[in-house]
Parts: C-alpha cells; sequence; structure tokens
C-alpha cells in the first residue's frame, strides 16, 4: 500500500506513514511522562482541590491545618525526588506562589498558610548543608514572596545559612519585604532587631550585608533610636573584620545612604556613628593605598570615602573640615600622600591631633 502526501505527486510508502504516526504518539507520551516526572499534572491534583476548598475561609481548626501540611509536604516532596533539576526547582516555585498570588484568597487564607510554611520550610533550612544549593534557593526564593510575618522562623533559619550566600540574600530581602509588618508589632520589631543584628555580626559578603542593612531600616521616629543602634553593632563588627581582612565588600554603602538620610536621634547615638565613621575612613584610605585592589574595589572605595567624609562633615561641622575627597581626586603622583595628610587631620597622630580627639567626640589618636 501507498499513500499520497497532500500537494505532492510521489507515492509514500505506508511504512513510513506508520513509522511517522509512531514518532508523533510516542512524542506526546514523553511529553506527559515527563509533566507527571515534573509535578505538572494535567489538571489540579486531590491536595490541590482540598487547599481550593480554604482559600475562602477566614477561620481554621487543626484539620485545615492537616490540609495545609499535607500539600505543602507533597511540594516538598516533589522537590526532593529531583533537587538539582533546574525544570523541577521552578515548578515547584511557581506552584507555590500560585497560592500566594490567587485572586481567589482570603488574606486570612494566605496567612495561616505562611504559618504552615514557616514551620516546614524552617525545619528545611536549618540542615540547609544537607540540602542541593537549588533545591535551598528555590526554598528561600518562595519564602521572600510571602510577605507573612508567619514565615519569619524560615527566614531566620536561611539567615544561619553560612554555606549559602543566595540564601541568606533571599531571606534578608524576605524580611525586607516584611518591615511595614513588623514595624507595627514591638514584640515582633524586637525579635527582628536581634535576629538581624546576630546575622549582620556575622555576615562576610557584602551584599548580603546590604540586604540586611535595607530590612533594618525602620524610618518611624519611634523606632530610629532601636534601628540605628543595631545597625551600629553591625557596623562595628564589620570594621573589626576589615582590620584583618581589609577589601571592601561594599556593604556599609547601604548604611550610609541610611545615615545620611535619617540622622542618629540622641547624642550618644552620634559620637559613636562619629567614631566608626573615622575608623572607616582610616581603613578605606589605606586600602586605596595597597596593591591588588581592582577598579571594582577602587569604585566602592572611593564612592565610601565620599559619603562617609561627607556625612562625618555634617555631623562634626568643623569650619574648615579636612578633605580626604578633594585629595583623592588629584594626580597619582600625590594624591595618597596629600588623602593621608588630609585624614590625619581627622584622626590625629601622637604628635598633632586631629579634628576628632577632642571633645566630644573623643576618637582615639589614627582611630585604631
Amino acid at each position: 500500500m501507498v499513500d499520497k502526501v497532500a500537494g505532492a505527486g510521489e507515492p509514500v510508502p505506508d511504512r513510513f506513514c506508520r513509522i511517522g504516526w509512531w514518532n508523533l504518539v510516542s512524542g506526546l507520551l514523553i511529553v506527559q511522562v515527563t509533566a507527571l516526572a515534573l509535578g505538572q499534572e494535567a489538571g489540579p491534583t486531590d491536595a490541590d482541590k482540598a487547599l481550593d476548598e480554604l482559600r475562602g475561609r477566614t477561620t481554621f481548626d487543626e484539620s485545615d491545618d492537616r490540609v495545609l501540611d499535607a500539600w505543602i509536604r507533597g511540594e516538598l516532596a516533589g522537590l526532593d525526588a529531583d533537587p538539582a533539576d533546574p525544570e523541577r526547582t521552578k515548578t515547584f516555585q511557581q506552584r507555590c506562589v500560585a497560592q500566594i498570588t490567587n485572586s481567589r484568597n482570603k488574606p486570612e487564607f494566605v496567612a495561616r498558610l505562611a504559618d504552615r510554611v514557616g514551620i516546614q520550610f524552617a525545619a528545611r533550612l536549618a540542615d540547609c548543608d544537607t540540602l542541593a544549593p537549588p533545591a535551598a534557593r528555590a526554598i528561600a526564593s518562595v519564602l521572600r514572596q510571602f510577605g507573612q510575618t508567619g514565615v519569619l522562623d524560615a527566614l531566620e533559619a536561611g539567615l544561619k545559612c553560612q554555606s549559602r550566600q543566595d540564601v541568606r540574600y533571599l531571606c534578608a530581602q524576605g524580611f525586607g519585604r516584611l518591615r511595614d509588618s513588623i514595624a507595627v508589632n514591638p514584640v515582633l520589631m524586637e525579635r527582628t532587631l536581634s535576629i538581624l543584628r546576630a546575622a549582620g555580626q556575622a555576615e562576610t559578603s557584602g551584599a548580603v550585608a546590604a540586604q540586611i542593612y535595607d530590612a533594618l531600616s525602620f524610618r518611624s521616629g519611634d523606632r530610629l533610636a532601636e534601628t540605628m543602634a543595631a545597625m551600629l553593632d553591625v557596623v562595628t563588627a564589620r570594621i573589626d573584620k576589615r582590620r584583618t581582612v581589609p577589601a571592601c565588600d561594599g556593604g556599609e554603602l547601604v548604611f550610609l545612604d541610611f545615615v545620611t538620610a535619617n540622622r542618629p536621634p540622641n547624642r550618644a547615638l552620634t559620637e559613636r556613628l562619629v567614631g566608626l565613621l573615622a575608623v572607616q575612613l582610616r581603613l578605606d584610605v589605606a586600602r586605596l593605598e595597597q596593591e591588588g585592589v581592582d577598579e571594582y574595589e577602587k569604585m566602592r572605595l572611593l564612592t565610601s570615602v565620599e559619603a562617609g567624609e561627607s556625612l562625618l562633615t555634617q555631623l562634626v561641622g568643623p569650619p574648615t573640615a579636612p578633605s580626604v575627597r578633594n585629595a583623592l581626586k588629584k594626580g597619582d603622583d600625590v594624591r595618597m600622600l596629600e588623602a593621608k595628610i588630609e585624614l590625619n587631620k581627622w584622626i590625629g597622630t601622637p604628635n598633632a591631633p586631629g579634628v576628632l580627639n577632642g571633645q566630644p567626640w573623643n576618637v582615639p589618636v589614627s582611630a585604631p
């Protein structure tokens, strides 16, 4: 037997037609099997349907929590099946976010889902080192999307994931997105400041530190003193690290932006800030003089000097303030020498006190 190809005059043997149909059918089977393997079912699962029944509710009991927990366990099990598969992690994130953003959700449903997600995700991130990196990143990415305080435990666990900078970055962003909700709750506020302070003090990545400073940016007047104290604790710890590892990772640039726009609300915090700015300025100038500083770090250093010294001038306000900034704009042959001269006018030397060594700032000579 032979078949005709539409629009062609040559007959085609029927075995080729059968091969063509088999390829088409087998291809569809492969697509269906692959979709099932990835958790991309043709329709909603039983767990999805059970979750849908809760979506419009405003009150929940233990039986409802069991429904929520079962759905979350199912999604995590799908992720566990092949946690390094990018398609599977993408599907996991998409399915979780779809539950958060469903237009039929009542706010109470999203809050309850966040509570249950927070419990299970916190347990996973507590053992972050045992998770495949794509899976850990996917879990942190979902947490960032929630915008609900119910996931605080899980975000805290992610910030402690020392082997995964990307997880810490995403979880710090998650805290930032909760800032307004946290600010109105004194208990959550105190807890969050404690979490972020500890995380920032331990942080070795400038990118993550920047997100932690952003998450700490509570601007309301009655919270500013607490915020500033926590930020200064983080800066102190990170400056201590720079005394032995002098590279500038740029994390403090976000902090400098914040304190430029939001001055310390009391004298004690102002004096503490001035002392830290003096040490940071010294470290920046010393680093600029070292060999092996690449162009990206040099840009961060120059930005840090510009912002830090500008703020120092505004806070201290001497009639003729030293200017490391202007010295660094001069020719290569003299700029570092003149920058150190200007720096010493701020922090002093054993033979010549600087602007900051006397009252009320009392910065130790040379800002060690």
